[in-house]
């Protein structure tokens, strides 16, 4: 459907496995590797700043389940999920209190803000130029799932 650089969607004819996309996956912690230039003290921020926007990225993807199963009860679902919406809502709760409390020190919360803006903006950028131009979307356009086809698909 688009959502991905046509790069990482092709895989290695015999195992399945998405090369490019590894590769880049792997190659990421080099980025930071090489902007602290080794040194312990400066990749530090840089890590509590990568677990931030990764716990970011699983937030938005829990507010996300929250609004398509109320905007959308029609849609198909893969399973069905015991104790909707508090599992959700306890799992956004846990993430804000550990981002809020993810800096050691008060002196490297400044940094540790900035290098996550940094990169969640740099990701944005490249994100909504590629669903307008390359996928030719609305930003916030949500995507029906197909998932009639999938055997015991569950209605919430």
């Amino acid at each position: 459907n688009g959502q991905v650089f046509p790069i990482f969607r092709h895989t290695h004819p015999r195992h399945g496995t998405p090369v490019a996309a590894i590769v880049f996956v792997a190659a990421l912690p080099l980025v930071g590797l090489l902007w602290s230039g080794g040194s312990v003290e400066a990749i530090l921020p840089l890590m509590i700043a990568a677990s931030v926007a990764w716990l970011l990225a699983y937030t938005m993807a829990q507010v996300s389940l929250l609004v398509l199963r109320w905007r959308h009860p029609e849609w198909p679902r893969p399973f069905r999920m015991p104790l909707f919406p508090l599992l959700p809502l306890a799992a956004i709760a846990g993430m804000a209190v550990v981002v809020l409390n993810s800096s050691p020190a008060p002196e490297m919360t400044g940094q540790i803000a900035s290098y996550t803006g940094i990169v969640l903006a740099i990701f944005a950028v490249v994100g909504a130029l590629w669903v307008k131009l390359a996928m030719k979307r609305g930003l916030f356009e949500p995507e029906r799932p197909e998932l009639a086809a999938l055997p015991g698909a569950a209605k919430d």
